[in-house]
């Protein structure tokens, strides 16, 4: 795509970064914004912003790399609760992470930085969960493409009639539309609904 980019310098002096101008040259070159655009000097993705969804570019750690498996039940457990999703025990993540169709995880060097997962049955359901990025590795378009892997992933196994679904977190929606999904309650399909377990 060849829209119209906004580009934004890093506040502080950062190596391999060169103009905004060659930003833009770059940007208008990006075929998937949620993919990024590598070159030999420097890589760049395009993240969303509450008032323009195609506007902010920012550099993409290069030490971060994805990998297909699931993150460790402790990295797992700290991982919620750094993001506020409350405490769960060693045991409970030991079992929900036994029953993800998909794991896709991120790392910063050997340090996990992100992860998400699929559940369901692999065929006509499948529904993304615990899409959580480090608070300190936010702002570099990583949740978004955890959402772009897995969502293809899920496109790839998905029969005729599939469902793909999750439940976004307030002010999220926006990131979730570029990917297909629809914001609910709409014309054709009531809102979503959730009960939580908070006792046994």
């Amino acid at each position: 795509n060849t829209g119209s980019f906004r580009c934004v310098a890093p506040e502080q002096p950062m190596a391999g970064v060169r103009t905004k101008r060659q930003f833009s040259v770059i940007a208008l070159g990006s075929v998937n914004p949620y993919e990024g655009f590598t070159s030999e000097a420097i890589r760049i993705v395009l993240i969303p912003v509450a008032d323009c969804s195609r506007e902010v570019w920012v550099l993409s750690n290069q030490n971060m790399r994805f990998e297909d498996s699931p993150p460790n039940p402790e990295d797992f457990v700290r991982l919620r609760a750094e993001c506020g999703w409350g405490d769960i025990t060693l045991e409970a993540a030991i079992e929900a992470l036994s029953g993800s169709v998909i794991d896709l995880t991120c790392f910063d060097g050997t340090e996990l930085v992100g992860m998400g997962r699929i559940v369901g049955d692999g065929a006509l359901y499948f529904y993304l969960q615990d899409i959580i990025v480090k608070s300190t590795q936010q702002g570099q378009a990583i949740g978004g493409k955890i959402v772009s892997k897995l969502t293809d992933k899920a496109l790839a196994r998905a029969q005729i009639g599939a469902t793909i679904g999750l439940m976004s977190a307030k002010g999220k929606e926006g990131l979730y539309e570029h990917f297909g999904f629809q914001e609910r309650p709409n014309d054709h399909l009531g809102a979503g609904m959730s009960r939580f377990v908070l006792s046994r």
